[in-house]
């Protein structure tokens, strides 16, 4: 897929064979109108809408699959975060921020 022209159904045209006409234009439209916002719909995206436009899965069930996605896409950065956190406190990158309370005493304890 350009960054100029939305080709969706020639990228993976296996997932548009099974649609009829008007499913196919439902897809494509709701796929254009994300790329449209700057998202870059993937295989697994495409795969998924195409199967509740053709009613091979319910709407609770493109929905499930839509969480767990997120969920996944949410994982993996946390992991990505903390990964480069790791990361650059290994290089010694990472300074306390002024006012923040960090090598602070404890209430209670000498200083």
């Amino acid at each position: 897929m350009s960054a100029q022209r939305f080709d969706i159904e020639e990228q993976w045209p296996e997932l548009f064979e099974p649609l009829t006409q008007e499913q196919r234009v439902g897809v494509v439209r709701v796929l254009g109108g994300g790329w449209h916002e700057g998202w870059q719909p993937n295989r697994e995206d495409v795969a998924d809408l195409a199967d509740y436009a053709r009613g091979a899965i319910t709407f609770d069930e493109y929905q499930a699959r839509s969480l767990a996605k997120s969920d996944r896409i949410a994982d993996a950065a946390e992991e990505a975060h903390y990964a480069a956190l790791s990361e650059a406190a290994e290089r010694g990158e990472l300074r306390p921020i002024p006012g923040t309370g960090w090598n602070r005493p404890k209430h209670g304890d000498d200083a």
